[in-house]
């Protein structure tokens, strides 16, 4: 009776490790290369650097992930490495790192078999794992049978959301495959969705027909997907020519895609103008329509960006105005962000406000709260705590 005891416990105990999520092999980078070429496994590589917020979402909502923890698991010898410490720089040379984090799916001899950029929910990185897993399905193999002429509709389709993942230029495949497509199937559910997701140019002839047939895109996502979408586009395309155009520039655009039978949200000019004057380096402007923007049109839907675009905000005002009006504003803002997700960062950026307001008490505080911060997460605090020492000399009333 007592063995079955043990042995039920020692199953319920390995159960509960393996559900708590991504099971990470310990040793240097040659130890795991050995591991999976002796159990004839991929390795999935987390590349991530200490400083990097998206990849620790991706070590704290993905990874953890039950569902994500048993694929992982059981397909993959798993790894992680800091590419900026230790072995991890040559690590990063090797494999061209850039960008964090990066997912790389590399075989026992050292060779990628794939390779992701960038922040993918649980749902994405279950799916990429799985793809790479299908010899059919991996990235090497779509590209390998696209160079050798294969047009098939939906490997062409597979093909383009793999480059989209790998951050590699998918715009003249696009381009071509939609030459294939007859217009009136632009709208069919596998090139609808294709268009929602991955075209950003406005002047495209994807783009104009979706917004000509918004109608027949909403049946096939939604009205917000579809409307979201849109106005995403034209609103990079304002950020990215601001700094060229003149008010009166800005103001035509927004006739421009009010001719096309589009209501501007309010939500969406004020952030045009927020981004407008940014680029433009209005810094008053900027203020004033950032106000705006957050007081009344903002999204908290998601704690974790808001939290950081409300810091990004006020770190801009940091640097570049001085006037009591607008720091008290970007005071507030910075606020916002800590309760919706406290972080260094935006612990600090309160911190170096107050200290431009000349409050050095609660400079000194939220100083001392990001050195902490700061610690637990592994960051680097040495700015804070230069500031902190700035602070500490500083005059008290």
């Amino acid at each position: 009776m007592r063995t079955k005891t043990i042995i039920t416990c020692l199953i319920l105990a390995a159960a509960t490790v393996f559900s708590q999520g991504i099971q990470f092999t310990e040793g240097t980078w040659q130890s795991v290369k050995d591991k999976a070429a002796a159990e004839n496994k991929l390795i999935m590589v987390d590349a991530y650097a200490d400083w990097c917020v998206p990849c620790k979402m991706m070590a704290k909502d993905v990874f953890t992930k039950p569902e994500v923890g048993e694929f992982y698991n059981s397909t993959f010898i798993n790894y992680q490495i800091d590419a900026e410490k230790g072995e991890g720089v040559d690590f990063a040379k090797e494999y061209q790192i850039e960008f964090y984090p990066t997912i790389l799916y590399i075989d026992g001899t050292g060779k990628v078999v794939e390779k992701k950029i960038g922040a993918m929910s649980p749902e994405l990185f279950l799916a990429a794992g799985k793809n790479v897993a299908n010899p059919e399905t991996r990235f090497s193999t779509l590209e390998e049978k696209y160079k050798a002429g294969d047009r098939n509709p939906e490997l062409v389709r597979k093909y383009m959301r793999a480059l989209v993942t790998s951050m590699l230029p998918y715009e003249d495949v696009m381009n071509e495959y939609f030459k294939t497509q007859p217009q009136e199937e632009w709208a069919n559910s596998e090139n609808a969705a294709l268009i929602i997701d991955l075209v950003s140019d406005p002047k495209s002839d994807m783009f104009k027909y979706m917004v000509s047939n918004r109608d027949k895109f909403a049946a096939v996502k939604s009205e917000k997907a579809v409307n979201d979408k849109i106005f995403y586009v034209y609103g990079y395309d304002i950020f990215q020519n601001a700094s060229m155009w003149s008010e009166k520039d800005l103001e035509n655009y927004f006739k421009g895609i009010e001719s096309l039978g589009l209501k501007l949200p309010d939500q969406f000019r004020y952030r045009s103008y927020v981004d407008f004057y940014q680029a433009k380096g209005d810094w008053k402007k900027f203020v004033k329509y950032a106000d705006e923007y957050i007081n009344k049109y903002f999204d908290y839907s998601d704690k974790q960006a808001a939290s950081g675009s409300l810091n990004s905000y006020a770190w801009t005002v940091y640097e570049n105005l001085s006037d009591e009006k607008s720091l008290e504003k970007a005071s507030k803002w910075t606020k916002k962000s800590i309760e919706l997700d406290k972080t260094y960062y935006n612990l600090d950026t309160y911190a170096a406000i107050q200290f431009k307001l000349g409050d050095l008490d609660e400079a000194e505080k939220y100083c001392k709260l990001a050195i902490k911060k700061g610690k637990e997460d592994n960051l680097d605090v040495s700015p804070t705590e230069e500031m902190l020492k700035q602070i500490q000399k500083g005059p008290r009333i």
